[in-house]
């Protein structure tokens, strides 16, 4: 059983996938920023066999008809409730990755009822101010020569040396989600997140909450990630070995492993 469409959001149109049944519990994966739904290749169709699964593209990522270089984060967020509204789904597991955890740990910051559990992975609570300035950069130069110039940079953030090489096929597919990214949506979504600030929000939180993170992760590192669990009342945090910024790829049989005893 699966689908696909666009739903309607103010300024265009947003790619939406389900996978699994419809009767199952509902599990939404966000994606990263300058990737798309086939981020998430590796979680299906396992997931699927057990969840109804919901994937969507961004504004101005993937196959989604939107973008607008100066979005803030309440955008991001009514983008995520009017996926939900289109598929008929009250409540959802959020499982995100990058810019996706912060938009799950912002939802179920709002809404512990509508999201009662999440999966916070390779995120971050709190955005540094030279961090932040590093984002600013990276936008003003993809909104002058495109996406090309910033392409490779964020493959060797995301992978280590040992996957792009002993996986060119699937590297090359990432590559390429980059590079059909939107400057516009990718300007976008760095405006939404450069002043995050929800760490000491984070005791509030009452979803039920997994912190995962590559051990190597030079950006969301496991220190700042293991601030974030410690914040977060009852969650726990799971470090996956061998990889970088995109456990869910790298090391995609761990990553799945401590989803599904998660879930």
């Amino acid at each position: 059983m699966g689908y696909e469409g666009w739903v309607n959001v103010p300024g265009g149109e947003l790619y939406v996938r389900e996978d699994g049944d419809a009767r199952n519990p509902c599990v939404v994966l966000l994606g990263s920023l300058a990737a798309d739904t086939r981020l998430w290749d590796d979680q299906l169709p396992g997931l699927a066999s057990t969840h109804r699964v919901l994937r969507y593209d961004y504004r101005g990522h993937g196959h989604s008809r939107a973008g607008d270089a100066n979005q803030p984060m309440e955008v991001l967020l009514d983008d995520l409730l009017a996926v939900l509204a289109s598929r008929n789904v009250t409540t959802a597991t959020l499982v995100g990755i990058s810019l996706g955890g912060m938009i799950a740990m912002e939802a179920a910051l709002r809404d512990c009822t509508r999201f009662p559990a999440i999966v916070v992975a390779a995120a971050l609570a709190d955005m540094p101010t030279d961090m932040a300035d590093g984002w600013d950069a990276r936008a003003d130069a993809v909104l002058r020569s495109g996406m090309g110039v910033i392409a490779d940079e964020t493959l060797a953030r995301w992978f280590t040396p040992a996957y792009a090489a002993g996986h060119p096929g699937r590297w090359q597919d990432i590559r390429e989600m980059i590079l059909e990214t939107t400057p516009a949506g990718y300007a976008g979504c760095i405006a939404a997140i450069r002043k995050m600030r929800l760490l000491a929000r984070l005791g509030a939180l009452r979803s039920r909450s997994l912190f995962v993170v590559g051990d190597l992760d030079s950006a969301s590192t496991p220190a700042r990630m293991r601030q974030m669990a410690v914040a977060a009342p009852g969650s726990r945090l799971q470090i996956i070995e061998g990889a970088a910024h995109l456990p869910n790829v790298e090391r995609a049989a761990a990553f799945n492993e401590a989803l599904d005893s998660f879930l």
